[in-house]
């Protein structure tokens, strides 16, 4: 199971890079800094997406070193192919689940005459100022969805490791912790 988390892992990271890299080595080579609105929409999407997927599968992947270590005879029953893809379509789920309203919204509004983004690629926090309305209440949900994709993702994984430090320092053979401490 871990390593069809790192595949999974490793395939977000090349997609998250793919998102803004080919617009930044157009922007360096051509000199051309502009976006249309709709690729600079895309981007925001899928850069967001991508990322927040990718913290909930590291929190995933903590919860698999958790059961590894602190529960090892039940790991192949608990971890099994058709868990370990359902963790992954669920990290995707909640990336796709964080991201849609807020691009829901940035869609949604209307933008003044300034339409111009001073950065090397796309963010949604600077499309979002060049609105004409009130934007306080966008702001504040990409905030907070943010910060529960975060924080959520940052609890998980800092109280399964706690749980695999304490499991580990109750083994009393300096042996059997190596080999805990070497499988996270």
């Amino acid at each position: 199971p871990m390593y069809f988390f790192l595949w999974n892992l490793s395939c977000l990271e090349i997609l998250i890079t793919s998102s803004v890299l080919p617009k930044v080595i157009v922007n360096f080579l051509t000199g051309d800094r502009s976006i249309s609105y709709l690729a600079c929409i895309t981007q925001c999407y899928f850069y967001f997406l991508l990322g927040s997927s990718e913290f909930v599968l590291l929190a995933v992947m903590s919860y698999d070193r958790y059961v590894a270590i602190c529960n090892p005879l039940r790991y192949t029953m608990v971890m099994n192919a058709q868990h370990c893809f359902q963790l992954v379509v669920g990290s995707w789920a909640m990336g796709f689940l964080a991201t849609i309203t807020p691009t829901i919204l940035v869609i949604s509004l209307p933008f003044c005459n300034a339409n111009q983004i001073d950065h090397f690629f796309c963010d949604s926090l600077a499309l979002v100022k060049l609105s004409c309305v009130d934007t306080s209440f966008v702001e504040l949900l990409s905030f907070m969805t943010s910060s529960a994709i975060l924080l959520g993702s940052l609890i998980l994984t800092v109280v399964s490791y706690t749980y695999i430090v304490a499991t580990i320092f109750r083994i009393t053979s300096l042996s059997g912790r190596k080999k805990a401490f070497s499988t996270c």
